[in-house]
């Protein structure tokens, strides 16, 4: 159903944790539009992180609606579609000893009108601590905004990823990466 690309060609056996898996095609265009529609009914809140909030309470370091799919009989097909992904780029790069989820799936909403953005962050930390692999999922089409490019810093190089809807991108935790203002339009991802 999906393929894949690596980053650092010619690394895939010998373990090189500054790498990703890229899936394309992981969720059917009807698939995305069920998982937006899903999405666009829970409640949602301004994105926040640990200690970045301005005297004002507003964080420049991240702006974006967020929104949180919780495992149940209407979304357990994202989370084992998700699964499936991970476990197969797990095997192939990194060889992490995985326990399941632990979260719920996160909805992200970058708007042009505002700047959405997530500047240069890692995914675990002092509240974050037990995760290995992050996922991000493509749900909107790339001609539907402007801007709103997901990076990963690579030590003195930045790579910036395809924008394909229905695309997966997995990486390690600790990899430094960010989301570019979007400047038109709406960003949908998990």
């Amino acid at each position: 159903m999906s393929s894949s690309n690596y980053f650092l060609e010619g690394q895939r056996n010998n373990v090189n944790h500054l790498n990703y898996y890229y899936f394309t095609d992981v969720f059917t265009p009807e698939e995305l539009v069920k998982i937006i529609e899903i999405g666009d009914k829970l409640p949602k809140k301004k994105a926040t992180t640990v200690g970045s909030e301005d005297e004002d309470g507003e964080n420049p370091f991240r702006l974006s609606e967020i929104s949180w799919i919780s495992d149940n009989p209407e979304t357990e097909w994202i989370f084992e579609r998700i699964g499936e992904h991970v476990v197969t780029a797990n095997n192939e790069l990194w060889n992490f000893d995985l326990m399941g989820f632990g979260d719920d799936v996160q909805f992200t909403e970058y708007w042009g009108e505002n700047g959405g953005h997530y500047n240069w962050h890692t995914d675990i930390g002092e509240t974050v601590c037990a995760r290995k692999l992050s996922v991000i999922v493509q749900l909107s089409n790339e001609d539907e905004y402007e801007g709103g490019n997901v990076q990963m810093n690579i030590g003195h190089n930045t790579f910036t990823f395809p924008k394909e809807k229905g695309s997966m991108i997995i990486f390690p935790t600790f990899c430094l990466h960010r989301v570019t203002p979007v400047t038109d339009g709406v960003r949908r991802s998990l």
